[in-house]
């Protein structure tokens, strides 16, 4: 199973259990929510390019912040994973 796999997984259980189990439901849907936006944090997002005169700025798609270092895997600040694919292609 992927990361997106679990995540539309798990928000579909979410959905469902808690129209059933509306007490219950509110600690196992903060549980979940958490679960989901680590897993949507491991699905690598491009990298945001902004071409300002000779050279291009780089940002990150999840919290915006500048990189000065090109490639790394993982946001150092949010920990969003990063595809650099059309920075490097």
């Amino acid at each position: 199973m992927t990361e997106q796999e679990a995540v539309i997984r798990i928000k579909k259980h979410n959905e469902i259990h808690s129209r059933k189990e509306p007490f219950y439901a509110i600690h196992i849907a903060e549980a979940l929510e958490m679960a989901v936006e680590a897993l949507e944090k491991q699905i690598p997002k491009k990298v945001t390019l902004v071409f300002k005169n000779d050279y291009d700025l780089v940002y990150c798609p999840r919290c915006g912040v500048r990189f000065i270092q090109y490639g790394k895997p993982f946001c150092g600040e949010c920990g969003q994973a990063l595809d650099w694919s059309e920075r490097n292609g």
